[in-house]
């Protein structure tokens, strides 16, 4: 089994779906923590991402979602994930720092958490727009300051679908 499941639900993005792939994969790849698998749900309408994803060496679950349900594209990617910490990344993120995924998991087992989030970034072409997540109340009624479902890790058996309601 592997340490990490890198769950990336992936769409088209038009002709950026590729070039942001790329630079996901890439960050991947210049981890210094590499017990990962990726698991990618493609609800692309062409073979382009699936095309990027050939060009890399990792242990790789490519999946083609039809629907048009994007959180229903993240349960996909979820579902086939076998690793002990699933990490959500979609398909225009990176890991800025290459060694994130050596501190997650170093935290995980320090701390003995079963979900952690993470702070994060915006590009805005320039400059960095650092964010850190905050818990507030009525986070899970649905007043989120923590942001989107890449800022979250948690441990597979604690795995739950997103609600296929949910406005991403």
């Amino acid at each position: 089994m592997f340490e990490f499941s890198i769950a990336i639900p992936a769409h088209d993005r038009g002709e950026n779906g590729p070039k942001w792939m790329i630079e996901l994969l890439d960050s991947l790849e210049r981890q210094t923590f590499q017990d990962f698998e990726v698991v990618v749900s493609d609800q692309s309408k062409s073979d382009d991402i699936m095309n990027v994803c050939k060009y890399y060496d990792f242990h790789f679950t490519y999946l083609r979602y039809q629907g048009n349900v994007p959180c229903e594209n993240i349960n996909t990617a979820l579902k086939y994930c076998e690793g002990r910490i699933i990490k959500p990344m979609f398909s225009d993120d990176i890991f800025l720092k290459d060694y994130a995924l050596e501190v997650k998991q170093k935290e995980y087992d320090k701390l003995g958490c079963k979900w952690a989030f993470s702070g994060f970034s915006n590009w805005n072409g320039e400059t960095h727009d650092k964010k850190i997540p905050v818990w507030a109340d009525k986070t899970l009624e649905g007043r989120n300051l923590l942001s989107s479902p890449t800022v979250m890790s948690f441990l597979n058996e604690c795995k739950e679908e997103f609600d296929i309601n949910l406005k991403l």
